[in-house]
C-alpha cells in the first residue's frame, strides 16, 4: 500500500472538500468531478491511478463519503451553535 498516496489523498481531502449541501440519493457526479481532479493532482506529484486505487480502494466512493462527512460535520456544526 502506497503510503505517500495515501496521504496525498487525505491531504488533498482536506484542502478541497467543504460542505456544500447534499447531493441526491445515488448522484455521485460531484464525487466523480472531485475524484478525477484528484488524479490528476496526484499524477502531477508522480502518484498514480493505481497506487491511489490500492491505498483507498475506489477513489468515487470515497470522495462520496468525504462529501458527506464534512455536509454532516457541518450540520453539527450549525446545530451545536444554535443550543
Amino acid at each position: 500500500m502506497s503510503q505517500k498516496a495515501q496521504q496525498f489523498v487525505d491531504d488533498w481531502i482536506d484542502t478541497h472538500i467543504h460542505a456544500e449541501g447534499y447531493q441526491p440519493e445515488g448522484d455521485n457526479s460531484e464525487a466523480a468531478m472531485r475524484a478525477e481532479q484528484c488524479r490528476a493532482m496526484a499524477e502531477i506529484q508522480g502518484i498514480s491511478h493505481s497506487e491511489i486505487e490500492e491505498s483507498v480502494g475506489d477513489l468515487v466512493g470515497y470522495m462520496a463519503d468525504a462529501i458527506e462527512r464534512a455536509n454532516d460535520a457541518e450540520i453539527q456544526r450549525l446545530s451545536a451553535k444554535d443550543d
